[in-house]
């Protein structure tokens, strides 16, 4: 990166680089994690990202085996009166979120909880996990290096860092559908619907 822009200082630069590797994962959603462990009944917060991440979206869960839906702390808020404080009903039908980086089961339920996360860097990150090393650096130095470039300072260059944002953009694009395929390369599915 700093090969295109040698007077930008590391702190700005990895700045940028940790800007770009979210908006990678956002726009991607390739960091994916599966965890499990045992949780309490006594429907507090379980922390669940691990350190450097955040949670970008809960795809699936199952405690005991039995599914969980993943929906919004508003939707149990709306739909279901004094879920934070009841830990007398049985059988968990959801999971969510009331804090950044932890789920909750609701009703609250102890048992064995398996569930899949889209994850993303936080703003402390100091380092992305070895896949986005080994298979993206080029493509999120391009953001970062797009943005470093296009950011009035000493160093900028619009018109180059146009250019670098163009091939971030085109990356991300063409790495959106390629995730939603998998490396096994299935076809993507489409639902008819009829009017």
């Amino acid at each position: 990166m700093l090969r295109y822009a040698p007077a930008c200082p590391e702190v700005l630069a990895l700045s940028h680089l940790r800007d770009a590797g979210k908006t990678f994962c956002q726009r991607t959603k390739l960091w994916r994690m599966a965890d499990a462990f045992t949780i309490p009944d006594t429907g507090e917060d379980i922390l669940c990202a691990p350190q450097g991440s955040y949670i970008l979206e809960i795809v699936a869960a199952r405690l005991d085996g039995n599914k969980l839906e993943p929906v919004t702390a508003s939707y149990l808020d709306a739909h279901q009166f004094g879920w934070r404080d009841d830990t007398e009903s049985s059988g968990a039908r959801w999971i969510t979120q009331t804090e950044p980086d932890s789920v909750r089961v609701v009703p609250a339920q102890g048992g064995a909880l398996k569930f899949d996360l889209v994850l993303a860097p936080s703003d402390d990150a100091d380092q992305f996990p070895d896949f986005m090393v080994d298979q993206y650096a080029q493509a999120i130095a391009n953001g970062a290096i797009g943005e470093i470039l296009s950011t009035p300072s000493d160093f900028a260059n619009p018109q180059l860092g146009g250019a670098f944002v163009q091939r971030f953009d085109a990356d991300l694009d063409r790495l959106s559908v390629s995730a939603r395929k998998g490396q096994q390369n299935a076809p993507l599915r489409t639902r008819a619907s009829f009017f």
